[in-house]
């Protein structure tokens, strides 16, 4: 293997963590900043997101991890390539942070390359009281939205796998469609609600 195509593989994992990981980041921000927010976290809803973040996220990073380890020789622990020397093992695990720990906002774009708008996501405070309002605001709602395209868009880019590694075929295209089902039920929920 020459060095461009080192350099390219490298690029192709890099990319395909960074975006997996802003994807459960959001998904944990829907969770922890939205719905428990608004709904505490013994609502269906809420746990239905903690479920997609244990289960769903965890299986698939699993996989994917798989695949990657495979791709590359026993001997090779980093991605050479990429100037911060990520571990293989953590590519699917931490590879991006945005403000997860910020209790006022976060700047996303609405795509997952980056090609779209730049949007400021401001949480909303935290009520002293705890009375659970059970509705979101639109601007939650963007965000939720958002987050089910991009995941949706990374689904179908990470396809391509399912003939890169055939040992792995099986396995991940299960993961896809049993992310992509329940994708479509978290949405149904989600549109059910009483947005302000």
């Amino acid at each position: 293997m020459n060095n461009n195509e080192i350099i390219c593989k490298d690029a192709m994992w890099y990319k395909l963590g960074c975006d997996f990981c802003k994807l459960k980041e959001y998904c944990l921000i829907i969770f922890l900043k939205i719905l428990i927010n608004h709904f505490g976290k013994n609502h269906k809803l809420s746990k239905h997101f903690d479920i997609m973040i244990k289960r769903h996220f965890i299986n698939i990073a699993s996989t994917l991890d798989s695949i990657i380890n495979a791709d590359y020789d026993k001997n090779i622990n980093t991605l050479e390539k990429i100037p911060c020397n990520p571990n293989i093992c953590s590519v699917f695990y931490s590879l991006y942070s945005s403000a997860l720990n910020s209790s006022t906002q976060i700047t996303y774009n609405e795509k997952l390359d980056g090609s779209g708008n730049n949007i400021v996501f401001h949480f909303t405070p935290i009520p002293i009281k705890r009375i659970y309002d059970k509705k979101i605001t639109l601007e939650e709602k963007r965000f939720i939205d958002v987050f089910f395209e991009n995941l949706n868009e990374y689904l179908v880019n990470i396809e391509f796998l399912l003939h890169y590694d055939t040992n792995y075929k099986n396995e991940l295209n299960n993961r896809i469609v049993d992310i992509k089902k329940y994708m479509i039920k978290l949405q149904q929920e989600i549109n059910e609600i009483y947005v302000v």
